[in-house]
């Protein structure tokens, strides 16, 4: 049995020209190609074949039995003759699926559509079919019925005076809509930022700005000449890198430890001499 498959092909004539072609179908170790290269009657060619819906390819070597070259597209039919085991295998579990898809895909999808259909609604195919008059009045009878609701619908509505009215009315309320202005929502004053700026890097690194020499100062009086200051979080390792940056855009870096606290942490740090000058210059201004 023909099974149609529709499956790209490359196909290699026995002058060894590649060129493109499609597979018809299948039966059995007799194939169809359409191709525009040359395929003479009585030679060999080789054939790589994908199987259309799976991401595998066969590959085989063919004999030419018969070449129609009249129509618009020329065919070619072949006749397997050497291929792998594990090929032959794919190929005609792929033919199988194909023969069965076309099968369940066939004229019965119809019968089966209208057999639903039936099955839905048995009392109005049993009464179309027994009385197709019956059903045609009830199709005009439906089309006055809703002429008449159409009708009254009509009827029913206000006069064009009444209809006008309510339009005016109704643009004129949309006009002072539009033209009303809400009153401006102020905006929350922005909170001053914080100094001195404290954050934290990825690699733990804090890094401590002061921007003001009275901030700075007051921060000497009460933390940085006991070699401590307080921190809003507390650093991933208890060790880590504190970078100072003074209102000069001077910076020094040194190594801290963190100890908890209440909110935060206290960074403990040794004070070096060119900090501790520098320190006492800033108390002393």
């Amino acid at each position: 049995m023909k099974v149609p498959v529709h499956a790209n092909v490359t196909i290699k004539n026995h002058e060894g020209v590649m060129t493109f072609g499609a597979v018809d179908w299948v039966e059995g170790q007799i194939l169809q190609l359409k191709a525009d290269g040359y395929l003479p009657q009585g030679t060999s060619c080789e054939l790589r074949m994908d199987l259309t819906g799976t991401s595998e390819t066969v590959y085989a070597e063919a004999h030419v039995v018969s070449v129609d070259s009249t129509s618009v597209e020329p065919s070619a039919v072949v006749r397997l003759r050497r291929m792998g085991a594990s090929d032959r295998e794919k190929l005609r579990d792929w033919v199988e699926e194909r023969s069965q898809t076309s099968q369940l895909s066939g004229p019965r999808d119809n019968r089966r559509t209208r057999d639903s259909q039936r099955t839905r609604n048995p009392q109005r195919a049993h009464s179309t079919q027994s009385n197709p008059g019956r059903h045609l009045d009830s199709v005009s009878n439906s089309v006055l019925r809703d002429r008449r609701d159409d009708s009254s619908t009509v009827i029913g509505r206000r006069s064009g005076r009444e209809s006008i009215r309510a339009a005016l009315r109704r643009s004129v309320a949309e006009r002072k809509q539009a033209q009303t202005v809400a009153p401006p929502v102020p905006s929350p004053s922005a909170a001053p930022p914080a100094d001195p700026h404290i954050e934290i890097d990825s690699e733990s690194r804090v890094t401590v700005t002061w921007s003001t020499n009275e901030k700075l100062l007051d921060d000497i009086n009460t933390q940085l000449r006991k070699g401590r200051l307080a921190l809003p979080f507390t650093p991933g390792s208890p060790r880590f890198l504190l970078r100072m940056v003074l209102p000069d855009s001077q910076i020094f870096a040194l190594p801290a430890t963190a100890q908890p606290a209440d909110r935060g942490c206290v960074a403990h740090f040794r004070i070096g001499l060119p900090l501790k000058q520098k320190l006492r210059r800033a108390a002393a201004s």
